[in-house]
């Protein structure tokens, strides 16, 4: 998730290694310091935009620890930094809100419910009991971290008293405005949203726990309990980078061998046709359902205009039909709803339907399940269910079927 899948892993870096130079400034700022600071900041929201909701936490706790100690020179200085991150950001404001094509993936509604859940998911992936860990963690810290706000401290405890507020105020910023900034995308959640924000997690534990007076917890505690979280964290991250990300590459293999010109293959749902075009070499033309021009990228504004139209998988049903009655064979590669015989397929109107408004799975679903139907109720044409042989688990992502239709009387 944090390699393959955009920039979640290095935008954690960088807003970890943003955190750290954010407590220089605080504490001793030189030109160099500053320096990196803004360049951190800068690249940590241009590698992620999630980053923005962490970085204002860590320029808010960052100026609430300076103006405790009563550097105001220091908390404009952070304000300052963090407005020029912002401004980085502006170019894309046009281009964002011009993004009509992003309603057709957003959720009616985005709760406070689902992003716990979501996360708690996320921290307990693997073994349940990581999830109560992961909480208990947070209690501790948070807990440490006030009760060294409120008791007296010597002039040596006066650092780890200002590194606990400055990872406490971080997280209590940090866990709403990210809430809040999925709650206004509304997009599902998924478990590499929250990548970078449980590396801050884990750092600002560690900044809480500074403050535990207790010797032994500073000289083996949390490496004890990060040790307990790799050891029960392991076979699962081991399982799971080893698990395939798709089959298409073997479905794409075998059709290459079995297909000759004039097959038709059609994909569905059409975003599995980028992997397609990455690995299908062979001499079938083959489309997605509903057929979009480009396959290099994932082109949601494309599919918009095909939800907006009247029948767009016209063409498709065409080029099926012209293929089995001209003696060759039609292959479906992915997700297919089946009609009962007697039923008829669902219909949609042009988006957004009274039914099912901008919902672009329902209207994935409803091209697939016509797409089946007519090819169930073409006279003589048989089916097929070919078998794609996997030795290994396939992510539930991007793990089609492979279907074959043919005419019995052009065999």
């Amino acid at each position: 998730w944090v390699a393959s899948i955009r920039g979640y892993g290095m935008g954690t870096v960088l807003i970890l290694v943003t955190a750290s130079l954010i407590w220089k400034v605080v504490n001793a700022p030189s030109w160099w310091t500053i320096g990196l600071t803004a360049m951190a900041a800068i690249c940590s929201v241009q590698t992620l935009y999630f980053n923005a909701v962490l970085l204002f936490a860590l320029i808010m706790a960052g100026a609430a620890v300076a103006a405790r100690k009563g550097h105001w020179k220091r908390v404009l200085l952070l304000l300052g930094l963090g407005a020029i991150a912002a401004a980085s950001l502006l170019p894309y404001v046009p281009v964002l809100r011009s993004a009509d094509w992003t309603r057709i993936i957003t959720l009616p509604y985005f709760t406070f419910s689902m992003f716990k859940m979501k996360l708690f998911e996320t921290l307990a992936w693997g073994a349940p009991v990581l999830g109560w860990v992961w909480l208990l963690a947070a209690v501790s810290a948070i807990g440490a971290g006030a009760a060294a706000q409120i008791r007296g401290t010597t002039p040596q405890q006066n650092g780890s008293r200002d590194a606990s507020l400055y990872f406490l105020i971080a997280l209590l910023v940090a866990l709403p405005g990210c809430f809040v900034f999925l709650k206004i995308l509304r997009y599902p959640p998924r478990s590499w949203y929250y990548v970078a924000l449980i590396g801050l997690m884990a750092v600002a534990f560690e900044g809480g726990w500074a403050a535990i007076p207790w010797r032994w917890w500073k000289n083996w505690g949390s490496a004890a309990l990060a040790g307990v979280i790799g050891y029960v964290s392991f076979m699962p991250v081991w399982q799971m980078a080893h698990m395939r990300q798709t089959n298409i590459d073997l479905i794409a293999a075998q059709l290459e061998k079995r297909t000759t010109a004039g097959d038709v293959i059609v994909v569905a749902p059409w975003y599995f046709g980028v992997s397609f075009d990455r690995y299908y070499k062979g001499p079938a033309v083959w489309m997605t359902l509903p057929q979009l021009e480009v396959h290099k990228m994932h082109r949601y504004d494309l599919a918009r205009e095909r939800m907006r139209a009247i029948n767009p998988i016209a063409p498709v049903l065409e080029a099926m039909a012209g293929a089995l009655h001209s003696g060759h064979r039609v292959w479906l590669v992915g997700e297919f709803s089946w009609v009962q015989p007697g039923d008829t397929p669902p219909h949609l109107g042009p988006a957004p339907d009274d039914a099912a408004g901008w919902d672009e799975a329902t209207y994935n679903d409803v091209w697939a399940a016509q797409a089946t139907y007519a090819l169930q109720t073409t006279w003589g044409v048989r089916a097929e269910t070919v078998p794609v042989i996997v030795n290994a688990q396939v992510s539930a992502y991007e793990r089609p079927e492979l279907f074959l239709f043919w005419s019995q009387f052009n065999q």
